[in-house]
């Protein structure tokens, strides 16, 4: 019976001590389960946050570029027509170089932005846009800017962003 007694209290022992370690193991793959659920999360939402930022560049860089273009098409008249001093066209050219500037504003402000939270990688080629518009900037202003001569460029350069902003959308990190 003593026996008995010592096989009841071992199995017990056993048991609780096979019970503690069922428990154990629970956790840790509980623990594990949250740690992928809060990665998980935390990718889905930084990929949001990047896809509305990068959404945000393109359309400044599409209202930048259209700026740029209609800027030219209102000085481009103007200074054929250097001599003369007409204030409805000048309004006209006030109100396009003002709508250039407001453009300029905003997508300096989403660079700034991609700055902050891109990665490295894509902002440098998303900034090798910039000087490209300055110059077409400068160009619009002078009356020498030429979109469908300039197209090519621009569209090259939209492919090189887009195409990096698709990987970083992808990737897991």
């Amino acid at each position: 019976m003593a026996d008995s007694g010592w096989v009841a209290v071992a199995g017990a022992v056993v048991g609780g001590g096979l019970t503690g370690a069922v428990a154990l193991l629970q956790v840790r793959l509980q623990h594990r389960q949250g740690d992928k659920e809060r990665e998980h999360k935390e990718i889905t939402e930084r990929r949001a946050a990047l896809m509305q930022i990068y959404t945000r560049y393109q359309l400044a860089a599409d209202r930048l570029e259209n700026r740029i273009r209609e800027l030219a098409e209102a000085r481009h008249p103007a200074i054929l027509e250097a001599g003369t001093t007409d204030t409805r066209r000048m309004g006209e050219e006030e109100k396009y170089l003002e709508g250039f500037e407001a453009a300029q504003r905003e997508y300096d402000e989403v660079c700034e932005l991609l700055k902050l939270v891109a990665p490295l990688k894509t902002v440098d080629i998303a900034l090798q846009q910039r000087p490209l518009f300055n110059r077409f900037a400068r160009e619009a202003l002078d009356g020498s800017y030429n979109h469908d001569a300039s197209y090519e460029l621009i569209a090259h350069a939209a492919r090189s962003v887009l195409t990096a902003m698709r990987v970083d959308l992808q990737s897991p990190e």
